[in-house]
């Protein structure tokens, strides 16, 4: 039983388009590009310097003391992370791992994260507490005068004692 295919011009035996077939494949993977391994190991130098960056410059916008030093934080971590990608060759990116892709993408977020939530601190700082001291203060310089322990309640003549606590006993 021979296999045949219908064309337009007539009838092709599939055979002789099998030994075709393997030289047409063979001719086109002799002329792709090959992935160098150097590749591999910029990628992997681009993404571990890309990392370290980010927790550098997190941990920096982390303690920025005000908005300006914020944003001049930010110029430079966005100048420093585009001079670091020109420093390898150019699609060096596309050769990095999909797990350090999103290790990296989560570590460039947190940095986005923290430098809004630091602009939005800046710009609504927080009430002040509406307590201007310590609520037990007034309460432990009163006991600490009458010669008690503050948090102990006194005992009257009758064994009692003169307030509930939490710490005294019957």
């Amino acid at each position: 039983m021979k296999l045949k295919i219908l064309n337009s011009v007539g009838v092709i035996d599939v055979r002789r388009l099998l030994p075709a077939a393997v030289v047409a494949a063979a001719l086109a993977s002799g002329c792709t590009e090959k992935v160098d391994d150097n590749y591999n190991a910029d990628a992997e130098r681009l993404y571990e310097s890309s990392l370290r960056l980010a927790k550098v410059y997190a941990d920096s916008m982390a303690n920025a003391a005000d908005s300006a030093a914020a944003e001049s934080l930010m110029e430079r971590f966005d100048e420093r992370l585009t001079a670091l990608n020109y420093s390898v060759a150019p699609d060096t990116d596309f050769h990095v791992s999909e797990g350090h892709n999103d290790t990296l993408a989560i570590a460039l977020e947190k940095v986005r994260h923290i430098f809004d939530k630091r602009l939005y601190r800046f710009a609504h700082p927080q009430a002040a507490d509406s307590i201007s001291g310590d609520s037990i203060s007034s309460v432990a310089a009163r006991d600490s005068l009458a010669g008690r322990r503050p948090g102990v309640a006194s005992r009257n003549a009758n064994n009692q004692t003169s307030a509930p606590s939490a710490t005294s006993r019957k």
